[in-house]
């Protein structure tokens, strides 16, 4: 497999790979005249990742990518087949000819046997080729789009496919002015914790599970990704990324995923730490708890306006959220305390360390505060008793 760092350095592919747009704003700078060109690619893994058999790829031409509303006519929930109408894109699938000998003797990793079956293509068209006919489908699918505009090759989490393009269809690059891994763009974005995958950054836009990945008997086929269908899925993610309103939803998603721990390896139920958290709430609303506060992040996402520090769950009946200080978990304890919810149930917060009988450090301070000027009285009424003892002593030896 070739490396990032080879393919900044091959005279083949160096001019185009340096030519790579990582920036948000540069992505903007850059859409006067400008095309998208999406490249997917499935392969098959024999005894690795690294040993693999490419089996598929997919092509989709964005001709126009501007950052105007979603184009479905339910513009909460978007869907593939509106955007690809409405964008005007063309798709294609092509599928690499595996002779019948290979695909039956096959034993692929983790010990499945035979090639996997695909998910029908649904946009564009479909061709079967040669590997060695490969190069000339692909050509001949890019020279079939608009000229007139500069090309930009985008695709997400493009290691497998630098890969291929640069061992089965090099002549490709010529026809691009640059590149996107649109994780790049993601990550610029919202640069907390880990970039979601493709299919799970659309859901966040609103694109539905079954739009994306529709199950076996939906279409026909199989239930493994179709390249076709993910090239038409990342230019409508690159269209979605321009969109300032999910750009907010990424920025509230990503911090909120902060917040809930999921980019740690910490999972489960988990006890409050006084120590690092002593300023707690505890969340009751039923048992277990509703769906809409049974994990780390609803609770997060939720109450995010409170401005918690962390949240997570201490069993299936009770969440814990913690504050920076004593006056936030207050305000929250009393902005929430015994509220309704939306689909029933009445909210139930408390202070953890009172519920626990652990006392937090401003109570704590305050406690030692005045068990020192306790001390500090008795020491002076021991003292004048003292100096009484002394006085009487000395008259009486008058």
């Amino acid at each position: 497999m070739a490396t990032y760092e080879q393919l900044r350095h091959e005279p083949a592919s160096r001019d185009l790979f340096n030519n790579r747009i990582t920036k948000l704003q540069s992505l903007h700078n850059a859409l006067k005249d400008l095309a998208f060109l999406a490249i997917d690619t499935e392969h098959v893994a024999i005894t690795s990742e690294k040993d693999r058999m490419l089996h598929q790829v997919g092509l989709a031409y964005f001709p126009a990518p501007t950052p105007d509303s979603p184009t479905s006519p339910d513009a909460g929930c978007p869907n593939l087949q509106d955007f690809y109408t409405a964008k005007q894109l063309k798709g294609l699938t092509l599928n690499i000819k595996i002779d019948q000998d290979t695909q039956y003797n096959l034993v692929r990793a983790g010990g499945h046997r035979g090639m996997p079956v695909r998910r029908s293509h649904r946009f564009g068209q479909e061709r079967q080729v040669d590997l060695e006919d490969l190069e000339t489908a692909i050509l001949d699918f890019i020279q079939g789009c608009d000229k007139k505009t500069n090309l930009v090759m985008i695709g997400f989490g493009m290691a497998a496919e630098w890969e291929y393009l640069s061992t089965y269809f090099p002549q490709a690059m010529r026809f691009f002015s640059a590149w996107v891994d649109l994780r790049d763009i993601a990550k610029d974005i919202a640069p907390v914790g880990n970039v979601p995958g493709l299919i799970s950054l659309l859901k966040i836009f609103r694109y539905h599970c079954q739009d994306l990945q529709p199950g076996r008997g939906d279409l026909g086929g199989g239930v493994a990704d179709n390249a076709g269908d993910d090239a038409v899925a990342t230019c409508a993610l690159a269209g979605a990324l321009l969109l300032l309103e999910n750009q907010q939803k990424l920025r509230l998603r990503q911090e909120c995923g902060r917040i809930a721990g999921i980019f740690t390896k910490k999972k489960g139920f988990r006890v409050p730490n006084s120590k690092e958290h002593p300023f707690t709430a505890t969340i009751r609303a039923g048992s277990p708890l509703p769906r809409s506060l049974d994990t780390a992040m609803k609770l997060a996402r939720r109450f995010f306006n409170y401005s918690p520090q962390s949240t997570g769950l201490r069993s299936e009946d009770i969440g814990f959220i913690t504050f920076r200080d004593k006056e936030q978990l207050d305000y929250f304890i009393t902005a929430t305390h015994r509220t309704a919810l939306p689909m029933g149930g009445i909210l139930r917060v408390r202070d953890y360390s009172r519920e626990h009988g652990r006392i937090n450090p401003e109570n704590r301070d305050r406690k030692e505060k005045q068990e020192l000027r306790e001390r500090e009285r008795s020491e002076r009424s021991t003292d004048e008793v003292v100096d009484l003892e002394s006085l009487f002593s000395s008259v009486m030896v008058r």
